[in-house]
């Protein structure tokens, strides 16, 4: 499944997962990231499990505590992200729209 298929909201985003066609390092810029599990032997089923949002991607990227302890229940975790300036505004709108199972404010 290519990550466009969630939806519009999530055209153009990069992961630093060198498997993927999008391939990008995070920059040291602000944006909007999502955590992506999977859990089945083919790595083919994904679901979106957080949106968290950073000043610095490229920080929450190496110090994400989330994502280490989401790797010890899935497979596989994907970090997707997305630059942004009003980070803090489209992350509260990305959870409220889509839920993420892992993030529990703003629903």
């Amino acid at each position: 499944m290519n990550i466009n298929e969630l939806g519009d909201d999530f055209v153009g985003w990069k992961t630093p997962n060198t498997y993927d066609e999008d391939f990008s390092s995070p920059p040291p810029r602000s944006g909007v990231y999502m955590l992506v599990g999977l859990n089945d032997d083919e790595f083919k089923r994904r679901e979106l499990l957080y949106i968290g949002s950073a000043k610095s991607l490229a920080i929450r990227y190496e110090k994400h505590e989330v994502r280490r302890v989401l790797q010890n229940i899935y497979k596989r975790v994907e970090f997707w992200f997305h630059e942004v300036d009003l980070y803090r505004n489209r992350e509260k709108e990305l959870i409220k729209k889509y839920q993420p199972k892992f993030n529990t404010q703003w629903r």
